[in-house]
């Protein structure tokens, strides 16, 4: 088995001596996330005493799935895991069960069953209805639940609804959330030529805060995703007389009306300094306001 980072033995010791009901692992590609959850995984499903009980691992599809989990599952066990006819394969004498979870209809699949541990790979591409039913199918007796994923937007329900929840305990007092957040820099097996590389291939703006800082950041409805605030944002300055103005308009009615005011420095860099967004709003009263 690889050896593990100071930051996968901290989250496995973390877990082993707080023992939340919903672990959930967060951050940058290629920070060790999954390989946690999967030895976190081993753990609880070969903890569970028989006769043979049934559980639940997630993904966006089968075939993330089988890449994702299974083939490193194989190699962490040295045995060869092979899917059935209907997504389900041995593990220390249990039936794990796969479903993916992408579409609004994929929690049929699971319903019915028992479920005594349920591992969600990329749940932040979970569809809603997938999440609500596994979580209601893991009512066995000691079961626990676990979640890898990559940064999404800021309100994303993944990080609003559980995530942000981290150290919430329910009635009883027992740990019901406990999160950790994962950078790039904490897989320490990774080189420095990768890193350098994947950072410097990865495009500035929201790509990067996401996939490299591991920041949950807005993404849906911006045009460019490639803005970045601290490069282009900046405190407002007096502008020259000869730069020539420009404005642009975006008519809409229930959407936004927005107007737009620029100016265009001599290398050619358009400046937005003055916006004006109204939704509702007359033509007429808009002409107003704009005067």
């Amino acid at each position: 088995m690889p050896a593990l980072s100071k930051k996968q033995h901290h989250v496995i010791r973390e877990y082993n001596k707080r023992q939340p009901l919903h672990l959930i692992l967060d951050g940058s590609v290629r920070s060790g996330k999954t390989h946690t959850d999967n030895l976190l995984w081993i753990s609880h499903v070969y903890g569970m005493a028989k006769p043979s009980k049934d559980f639940i691992i997630t993904g966006y599809t089968i075939g993330s799935i089988e890449r994702n989990i299974i083939k490193p599952l194989s190699e962490i066990m040295e045995t060869s895991i092979t899917l059935d006819q209907f997504g389900r394969f041995d593990m220390a004498g249990h039936k794990v069960n796969c479903f993916g979870a992408d579409k609004e209809t994929s929690y049929r699949s699971m319903q019915g069953m028992t479920s005594y541990g349920w591992y969600a790979n990329e749940s932040t591409t979970h569809h809603r209805n997938s999440i609500n039913e596994a979580f209601q199918r893991c009512s066995g007796e000691g079961s626990r639940i676990f979640w890898d994923c990559n940064p999404d937007h800021p309100y994303h329900p993944v990080k609003i609804d559980f995530i942000d929840k981290s150290g919430l305990r329910d009635s009883e007092g027992n740990l019901a959330i406990l999160a950790f957040h994962f950078a790039l820099e904490d897989n320490e097996f990774l080189t420095k030529q990768y890193i350098e590389n994947v950072k410097r291939t990865t495009p500035v703006g929201m790509w990067y805060d996401r996939r490299i800082k591991g920041l949950w950041v807005a993404a849906e409805g911006i045009i460019y995703e490639s803005f970045y605030r601290e490069t282009h944002v900046c405190e407002p300055f007096e502008i020259p007389e000869d730069w020539p103005r420009v404005r642009g308009i975006d008519f809409g009615t229930v959407h936004p009306f927005v107007m737009l005011w620029g100016a265009i420095d001599p290398d050619g860099r358009l400046w937005i300094y003055r916006e004006y967004v109204q939704t509702h709003t007359l033509i007429s009263d808009h002409a107003k306001k704009i005067k």
